[in-house]
């Protein structure tokens, strides 16, 4: 799930750090500093139900709130101070992180299955459904002794968001990596047998964007 084809040749994952358990809280709490609202709006979204924008309702269960609940807190905090692009940067992680708050649950794979799920030959269009049954809304998963593109690879968030404009699945991966955080995502589209997550890990198929 971190095998995106390298626009150079070589290995994309190598040796390289330790785990710090505790690593993932702090990511947590430097985005909540920057959004100290953050926690307060979302409680009231959850309380109250769809905000009032109209295009909130109804979400699925799978999703905590849709991904536009999220804009609007970073919007309204940064609306005069970033870029769109910065804007929609934040929009992400906050949407993330503040997932990943309710559980803050950090997995880690068997040495023996990441080496069978980082030689799996990924192709074709992934189902959505398949990803509506993670076991928490959003999960931490340890990397430990990886790269991503030569950076130091210390493990990524997954959760399946809800554009609730366009009703549609996003899968997001959310990298916490040497040099600040790199999010990766896919939006589903509408297949034969569902809607489905079409040229996901190449590089057609996703959108990438880190911090400046």
């Amino acid at each position: 799930m971190v095998t995106a084809p390298p626009p150079h040749d070589g290995p994309v994952l190598r040796i390289s750090v330790e785990i710090d358990p505790l690593r993932p809280v702090r990511v947590l709490e430097r985005a909540l500093k920057r959004f100290p609202q953050a926690g307060q709006r979302i409680n009231q979204y959850l309380q109250e139900g769809p905000c009032t924008c109209g295009k909130c309702k109804p979400w699925p269960k799978w999703c905590l709130l849709p991904a536009s609940c999220f804009g609007h807190i970073v919007t309204d905090a940064l609306k005069d101070k970033e870029s769109l692009e910065n804007i929609h940067y934040h929009m992400i992680e906050l949407a993330t992180l503040a997932t990943w708050r309710y559980s803050q649950g950090i997995y880690l794979f068997h040495s023996f299955i990441l080496s069978e799920i980082i030689d799996a030959p990924f192709a074709g269009a992934m189902p959505a459904e398949r990803f509506r049954h993670l076991p928490q809304w959003c999960v931490y998963v340890d990397t430990p002794n990886m790269n991503w593109f030569g950076k130091d690879l210390y493990g990524f968030w997954a959760h399946l968001a809800w554009d609730s404009i366009r009703e549609a699945e996003v899968l997001v991966f959310l990298l916490d990596k040497d040099g600040g955080l790199e999010y990766v995502w896919w939006k589903s589209a509408p297949g034969a047998s569902g809607r489905a997550f079409k040229g996901w890990l190449t590089a057609q198929g996703n959108t990438a964007c880190k911090t400046t």
